[in-house]
């Protein structure tokens, strides 16, 4: 059994949904905030599922917006925070 903390979990729950909600954006396709939240919601089970404590799941959108520059300052700093970023915009 290994061991993975909330911060990390917390991480990768962002990363299927936060990041998804940004690039359809930037493709320009509507996205409601009903659809928003029923991906959240799905998401926030899976969540729940893989070891995320129900005390720090983002339940609502603004939740998970306030949420976004936490996990991305903590999970994206350091001395190779350049390449990171670099990593990202080449997917875009």
């Amino acid at each position: 059994l290994v061991a993975i903390n909330q911060e990390e979990l917390l991480g990768t729950l962002m990363t299927f949904t936060w990041v998804p909600f940004t690039a359809i954006e930037r493709f320009g396709l509507p996205l409601s905030d009903a659809d928003r939240a029923a991906y959240l919601h799905c998401w926030n089970v899976i969540g729940f599922l893989i070891g995320v404590e129900p005390e720090v799941l983002p339940l609502t959108l603004a939740d998970m917006a306030e949420l976004e520059g936490v996990t991305i300052v903590c999970l994206w700093s350091g001395d190779d925070i350049e390449d990171q970023t670099q990593i990202l915009t080449n997917g875009f």
